[in-house]
């Protein structure tokens, strides 16, 4: 069954409201049988609660805005790219809203529909969005290209550069080896690298993000020949700046410090690209909370090593509130960057700006500053 267009909606109601000011019986009796038709095809595909679903896209008002390419992304450092390597050639819409967790939303009618008719959909891969093959099966084809933007990059399993402590029978001091692991307890406590799925944290790690930019805009000229050469343009300047970046990122490996104790283990890139060691306070899944065992493993382990920070992501101290105030350290929040805060949109900060203020965050962590 097709689905509904919202502006024909609106302008059935409209010409409901003229019938009723003075239009013949029959005239408004078919009319408002029409609405109703349409009401209820839209009650069954439309919208998802108030209509407070994303909009699809090219769905503007202008000519300008309806002939721009309709690109749907999944969550925001893909918006971020696409609306910078677009530019006003591109109308971007993020299925995703601010503060929903990519691993568990779940798209509604209204994210299918506006999958349907977009001619780019771009999502990160790697696990981070499940929902993903289900999405792609209920939007169908349409011509559409379908970009996953972690494809072909160089992932590495979860756990990686990552130790928990409390969890098995290893000491809390114990030394890092350079490729990040531990001689203690390990991420990869029980099972192979090969049986753990991938980290999908990509968007972390600058030079990571690079390729993904890369990706985006050869898909954006497939998808609009005519705006072919813009689009590799801006991609290529967006990822020269995160290359750049990246090579400042490398000084992390210079650092006093290499171990990071953070709230969970979300900078796994970072991490193995620039030999660190992250230890998380709640294990690999953040809605865990950490027993007694592992709090206590964990706050040893910062009185011995004398680590001045705690990270943190914003808004989620948890436990680590608790730890800092049993070792005296302080909470350093470091953004995961999957979405931006009411506080981020306030202050204008977007993905790249973050991306710097996290660098300066970890070399703080890791005493190479402040």
């Amino acid at each position: 069954m097709p689905l509904p267009m919202p502006d024909v909606v609106a302008r059935g109601e409209s010409r409901r409201r003229r019938g009723r000011r003075g239009w013949g019986r029959w005239v408004g009796g078919l009319l408002v049988a029409l609405i109703m038709a349409l009401a209820a095809l839209a009650a069954g595909c439309g919208p998802r609660g108030g209509g407070d679903g994303p909009a699809a896209p090219g769905r503007a008002g202008s000519s300008e805005e309806r002939a721009r390419l309709p690109v749907v992304v999944t969550f925001y450092p893909l918006e971020y790219m696409a609306r910078s390597i677009g530019g006003d050639r591109v109308a971007v819409t993020a299925l995703i809203p601010p503060g929903a967790d990519a691993h568990h939303w779940e798209p509604r009618p209204a994210d299918v529909r506006a999958v349907a008719e977009a001619r780019v959909f771009i999502y990160n891969g790697a696990g981070l969005e499940p929902w993903v093959p289900r999405l792609l099966k209920a939007a169908g084809r349409s011509g559409r290209i379908d970009v996953e933007a972690a494809a072909g990059l160089p992932l590495v399993p979860a756990g990686t550069a990552t130790r928990v402590l409390g969890a098995g029978g290893g000491s809390a001091g114990a030394p890092a080896d350079r490729d990040g692991h531990g001689h203690g307890d390990h991420g990869h406590a029980e099972g192979s690298a090969a049986d753990t799925p991938p980290d999908p944290h990509v968007w972390l790690d600058p030079a990571l993000a690079a390729r993904q930019v890369r990706t985006i805009a050869d898909a954006l000229g497939r998808a609009d020949p005519p705006g072919r050469a813009v689009y590799l343009r801006r991609g290529e300047a967006l990822a020269r700046r995160l290359e750049e970046l990246a090579a400042e990122y490398r000084q992390l490996a210079r650092c006093p410090r290499r171990e990071l104790v953070v709230s969970h283990a979300f900078l796994t890139y970072p991490a193995h690209r620039y030999g660190l060691v992250q230890i998380p306070i709640e294990g690999f899944a953040e809605e865990r909370e950490p027993g007694p065992r592992q709090l206590a493993a964990v706050a040893a382990f910062v009185r011995e090593r004398g680590l001045p920070y705690i990270v943190v992501e914003p808004g989620a101290a948890g436990a680590a509130a608790t730890l800092a105030r049993e070792t005296g350290a302080r909470l350093l929040e470091v953004h995961p960057l999957e979405t931006l805060t009411a506080a981020d949109r306030q202050a204008g900060r977007d993905y790249l700006s973050l991306l710097e203020q996290n660098l300066d965050r970890l070399r703080l962590a890791l005493g190479c500053g402040g």
